[in-house]
């Protein structure tokens, strides 16, 4: 359950990357693909995950406490701004088969944990190539950054494992047909339509008029609570909205860019009333500078 944008995403082909009318996922995995996926389970969010690792042991760890929220805006509130930024701002013009994101999930070592940071980029014949960054905490130490590239792996033809290849179109059809393909269903909860965002954007950069239907169908699903106004891990001005859970001690926080619009994480935290651990988190379209 539940990392600013890449609008313009780097395309890394070993083949071609038209669009044909193939929507169906591959039956091989390559071990870039389970590496990915062994750490979305962790964070118990993504139901198809591409790209990101394992976390691994630091010496230092600002990610212990969750977001602290201020502020008092509804959720009318948060969803009128994000209407306005993401009808004036940047983003791509279609959607785009890469991503970038920072995710950690807590571990009985959660002290020495630091969030894995990668760039996935992938084309329509399921190839593509999966780069793990380090990540450096700030030096307010209450954040990251991300640091130089430390492994790299080739997903060949056929490796990457995605229930939707073809681009996705940006009306409410479409990005439903999209949330479907990676796990929500017909009647869904907020819960479903949330997991299913998080799996979508962990392999797609969407346009800002998809992001804005899916924070429609997140609303339309009812139930989300306006927690207020924070800063991420990144440094990134976000919007909370609290999503509904099934399980009364475990609670979804959806981020949204006060800036942008857009839906940039979800973090993830376990307790009741004011006493909350975090239990993860996962951010999308952070920062990875450069490359080499």
């Amino acid at each position: 359950m539940v990392a600013e944008e890449a609008s313009v995403a780097r395309a890394r082909s070993d083949g071609a990357d038209g669009d044909s009318p193939s929507g169906t996922p591959s039956r091989t995995r390559s071990r870039a693909v389970a590496w990915a996926s062994v750490a979305s389970a962790l964070i118990a969010s993504a139901v198809f995950a591409a790209a990101v690792l394992m976390p691994q042991e630091t010496d230092a760890s600002p990610v212990a406490a969750p977001l602290e929220f201020a502020g008092s805006k509804t959720i009318e509130q948060i969803m009128a701004d994000a209407a306005a930024d993401l009808e004036a701002g940047a983003g791509p013009d279609e959607p785009v088969r890469t991503v970038q994101v920072a995710a950690w999930a807590a571990s009985a070592d959660d002290a020495t944990l630091e969030p894995e940071i990668s760039e996935l980029t992938w084309n329509q014949d399921l190839s593509g190539e999966l780069l793990r960054f380090a990540s450096v905490p700030t030096e307010t130490g209450d954040g990251f950054r991300s640091g130089g590239v430390v492994e790299e792996q080739t997903i060949a033809v056929g490796g990457l494992d995605s229930p939707f290849v073809d681009l996705p179109g940006d009306s409410l059809a479409g990005v439903t047909e999209l949330l479907h393909a990676y796990g929500m269903p017909h009647d869904p909860t907020t819960g479903d339509v949330v997991h299913a965002i998080t799996a979508a954007l962990d392999q797609w950069t969407l346009t800002n008029v998809q992001h804005a239907a899916m924070l429609g169908l997140v609303v339309e699903a009812g139930g989300v609570t306006a927690v207020g106004d924070a800063v991420d891990r990144f440094g990134r001005a976000v919007a909370g909205v609290q999503v509904p859970s099934a399980d009364a001690d475990s609670h979804d926080v959806l981020l949204i860019s006060t800036e942008s619009g857009r839906i940039v994480g979800v973090e993830t935290t376990v307790g009741i009333a004011e006493v909350r651990t975090l239990a993860g988190y996962r951010l999308w379209g952070v920062d990875v500078g450069v490359r080499r």
